[in-house]
């Protein structure tokens, strides 16, 4: 028999008896982490990143700095994604490589 000794772990008790062999976790489980300021490139590291980057990585490179895209985001962009007139990138799923952003993906869920 098991007995809980407050409302909450009632609550999980019963989450368990309904569905077995059931992970349940707790903000006391969630990850730790320390919030820091975060500190930009200085120009000089930059300049000797793209110094030795390839054109690709260049290109790479300046998406995620000007646009601050995700990774997958740059990694998935069509020419026909960038709106040059207007100066702007779209960044959408696409279905034919089964990806999808990860903000479409928040939003189904």
């Amino acid at each position: 028999m098991l007995f809980a000794r407050d409302e909450q772990d009632a609550t999980l008790l019963a989450a368990t008896v309904v569905v077995k062999n059931t992970l349940i976790l707790m903000s006391a489980d969630m990850p730790k982490f320390t919030k820091c300021k975060v500190t930009p490139y200085a120009e000089e590291q930059l300049e000797g990143l793209f110094a030795v980057a390839n054109p690709w990585e260049r290109l790479f490179m300046s998406c995620f700095l000007f646009t601050g895209m995700r990774e997958q985001e740059v990694s998935h962009l069509y020419w026909r994604d960038v709106n040059w007139e207007e100066w702007d990138i779209s960044v959408t799923a696409k279905p034919e490589l089964e990806w999808t952003t990860k903000t479409y993906e928040e939003r189904t869920v």
